[in-house]
């Protein structure tokens, strides 16, 4: 009865770990490069994109269970409609990413205070990278299906440790927009 879940679970917890070091390691690095203010901002305007992380992860989620009713009766029909919903998601959310970075001056303006003005530049790009973000959470839904957790787990091994080199490489040259670019 343990068996199967194990060989499902153990891979998450290096994915787990690896997710960690890859949102945390801009911040470990900026620490050397750039004041401690500049990078409350980033964080804060971190905090402003992430909601498109989270409107993508709870979609991801309402979706799964669908998916997985579906690939049980019939695994191409369910590939086909994740294909389809993906695309029109990954819209949706390019249309939402475009008009936020259109108005990220004006929705800081308005909502917050003014010493938070100069994060609006950054929301944009920060924004953007939630579009990438999104395709994973969907490539996902067929590897979690497959119980495929170990390519997962390569898959967040991998990126964080070119995310964690690529912040080495680019926080010392370009500061901030270094890390926003990772």
């Amino acid at each position: 009865i343990l068996i199967d879940p194990l060989k499902f679970s153990l891979p998450l917890l290096p994915h787990a770990i690896f997710t960690l070091a890859y949102l945390y390691s801009d911040r470990i690095i900026m620490e050397k490069y750039i004041a401690i203010a500049l990078i409350g901002l980033f964080i804060f305007s971190t905090k402003i994109s992430d909601l498109f992380k989270i409107f993508a992860t709870e979609f991801q989620n309402a979706f799964l269970p669908h998916y997985n009713i579906s690939a049980k009766k019939n695994l191409d029909i369910a590939n086909n409609e994740l294909r389809e919903v993906s695309l029109l998601f990954i819209s949706l959310m390019s249309f939402l990413v475009l008009l936020t970075s259109l108005f990220s001056f004006e929705i800081v303006y308005i909502v917050f205070d003014r010493a938070y003005l100069d994060i609006w530049k950054f929301i944009p790009l920060l924004s953007f990278s939630f579009l990438f973000f999104s395709l994973f959470k969907f490539s996902n839904i067929i590897l979690f299906f497959n119980k495929n957790t170990t390519t997962i787990a390569l898959i967040t091994l991998f990126g964080s440790f070119f995310s964690i080199a690529l912040n080495i490489i680019l926080i010392p040259i370009f500061h901030i927009s270094g890390a926003i670019f990772t």
